[in-house]
């Protein structure tokens, strides 16, 4: 899923992922479709009771309705910063990879390379005024240096997986 920063970001993307118009959504809910549209569009604040039916329909936690982390990923995402998203992704990482995450993440090099995008990403945006996401990723790829710095384990980690493949 796309990424949704306000309520009806996450409506609009949930209603989409089923294929729904917004008459689709408002008949399923009672209401009408102008409504679903002011939700959409964040021009209108919504009911409790209307969150709870929303939740509901698209089998969401109203967590994750009014503030886009779901109730199994609040704990995650107050202590780490990690949204859904992102601990998704670490799920499919790890699906994959099958412990290698773990390993990878626990190796010194790691922490070193991750403080080196972010001093790199500071950098960028205060001497460039960067504030786009998009412009830092562009920054980073453009300093490609960064990904000699896990060299070694990467190879490790890519034997592995060639070797966990051939099982």
């Amino acid at each position: 899923m796309k990424e949704c920063n306000t309520i009806g970001e996450r409506i609009r993307a949930l209603r989409e992922e089923k294929g729904l118009t917004q008459q689709q959504l408002a008949k399923a809910l009672y209401t009408s479709r102008v409504n679903v549209n002011y939700w959409e569009n964040d021009e209108r604040n919504i009911k409790s009771d209307i969150i709870i039916a929303l939740a509901e329909f698209f089998d969401v936690s109203c967590d994750y309705l009014l503030t886009g982390i779901s109730s199994k990923n609040i704990g995650i995402y107050r202590e780490f910063g990690l949204d859904d998203d992102a601990v998704n992704n670490i799920k499919t990482v790890e699906k994959h990879f099958k412990g290698l995450t773990n390993k990878f993440i626990k190796n010194n090099n790691f922490i070193f390379l991750m403080n080196s995008i972010r001093e790199h990403i500071k950098y960028q945006c205060k001497n460039h005024d960067i504030k786009e996401k998009k412009e830092i990723q562009n920054a980073l790829i453009l300093e490609a240096g960064y990904k000699q710095l896990c060299h070694n384990e990467l190879d490790d980690i890519l034997g592995t997986m060639v070797w966990e493949a051939k099982k």
